[in-house]
């Protein structure tokens, strides 16, 4: 008896403690709103994100944005959003805003050991997700893997369609690894490409743009046919999936050459992103969590611009089953390429480095949720009447390149943009690591 009496002396005293962290009612604006504080220093422990439950539950389909693509609070949080989704949610697919094609190299390492953690980082190309936050969620999706039957494995996708190189070279390694007897045949056809991202790079930006488009548009032809004239993809030890996989490659090459005929080269590639995060969904057949900036998975117009964006394909796709969420922060520091502009209007670039910057305006967004004293927390947008989300507001909009503060803020409508927002009061840049 007296043990029952101590069991409920604990939750009468202490367990209400436990469940006002995880939810509390806050006034914003003059209006009362439910709040979801985020516990960034226990990173790993989930128990903060339970009571989405409700929210998230009926979602195939939930991206989670960033206003910079160099903070380290945002990576955390969307690597405890992913493992909570995983765990009781069962979402299967993590897909992030880097090229789909060097993303296979970190699939084949998290479900079938191939590689090593450090060599299958570098394939992501892009400084932005060489940190230490994105190392420890693959290690800890390898992890997860480990001892479990295929059905019950999760998967890692990139659904950008940037790089040129990123698809030769892991056909060639593909083709290494499972047919050496036809690897020299195959070097020889994709010498134009191989290994010349930055020449690649430069010529694509110079007066003969249209011509190195044409060679790699033979390229691509070419491959497409050498491997159907090889007979590589329906080969006995190759699954459906891993066809599949194959095929796309040649895809999201042919996709990164049209990029650059493209006339509205930021619309093309968002399209394009949607299109693979579709046909990523249904070749895993489960629900995917997306990582990639508030410019890609917001809907409507991004800050005043008429850019058409990857979450408003993916609201005409799979309607009410996106659920989006955005991130705001009050100030401080993160990575990115630092630029200014000189008195004759030239870009001049600092290189990339730890940047700053101050409280956001007493007016803004941020300013307002700074108010509240919680360092960070979510906020669910559906149904809003308030008018801080039904109308116009500023905050920090800064993409892997910073050009000063004053240039920093964007303009939007928060419940027209996101389903949900997560803010955080002070930030710190993401742990770079060496990239090669």
């Amino acid at each position: 008896m007296r043990l029952l009496k101590l069991v409920f002396l604990f939750f009468y005293l202490i367990a209400p403690n436990i469940f006002s962290f995880a939810q509390q009612q806050v006034t914003l604006n003059g209006q009362k709103e439910t709040i979801y504080p985020i516990d960034v220093q226990h990173i790993y422990e989930t128990n903060d994100l339970v009571p989405l439950k409700t929210i998230l539950e009926n979602k195939s389909v939930i991206g989670m944005g960033e206003a910079t693509h160099g903070t380290k609070e945002f990576f955390e949080i969307k690597g405890k959003m992913f493992r909570y989704l995983v765990q009781e949610h069962g979402v299967k697919v993590f897909g992030i805003e880097a090229t789909y094609a060097g993303c296979l190299y970190i699939n084949d390492y998290i479900t079938e050991g191939i590689g090593n953690l450090d060599s299958v980082l570098n394939r992501l190309e892009f400084w932005t997700w060489h940190t230490q936050e994105v190392k420890e969620l693959i290690k800890w999706m390898r992890d997860y893997n480990v001892n479990k039957q295929d059905a019950d494995k999760i998967f890692f996708y990139g659904f950008d369609m940037q790089s040129i190189v990123a698809p030769t070279n892991y056909l060639h390694d593909y083709i290494k690894l499972k047919y050496p007897q036809h690897l020299e045949s195959f070097k020889n056809l994709i010498a134009p490409v191989y290994n010349r991202q930055r020449e690649i790079y430069n010529q694509s930006l110079s007066s003969n743009r249209n011509a190195i488009a044409d060679t790699l548009t033979t390229v691509a032809s070419a491959m497409e046919a050498w491997f159907v004239q090889k007979n590589l993809l329906a080969k006995e030890e190759n699954t459906d999936k891993k066809e599949r996989q194959l095929k796309l490659c040649f895809q999201n090459f042919k996709e990164a050459v049209m990029m650059l005929k493209a006339k509205n080269g930021f619309s093309f590639r968002d399209s394009c992103m949607a299109n693979m995060v579709q046909t990523i969904k249904n070749l895993e057949k489960g629900k995917i969590f997306l990582w990639a900036h508030n410019g890609h998975i917001m809907t409507g117009t991004p800050y005043g611009t008429r850019l058409n964006v990857m979450g408003n394909h993916l609201k005409n796709m799979f309607g009410d089953q996106y659920y989006n969420i955005g991130f705001v922060f009050h100030r401080g520091t993160f990575n990115a390429v630092k630029q200014q502009r000189s008195k004759t209007l030239k870009v001049v670039s600092g290189g990339l480095g730890m940047c700053a910057v101050s409280s956001s305006p007493k007016g803004s967004i941020a300013g307002q949720f700074s108010r509240l004293q919680y360092p960070s927390f979510f906020i669910d947008l559906a149904g809003t009447q308030n008018k801080l989300f039904t109308t116009t507001q500023m905050a920090y909009n800064i993409g892997a390149i910073f050009i000063g503060r004053e240039r920093s803020f964007g303009r939007f409508t928060p419940a027209q943009s996101y389903d949900g927002i997560v803010y955080v009061e002070n930030t710190n840049a993401s742990q770079l690591l060496p990239f090669r």
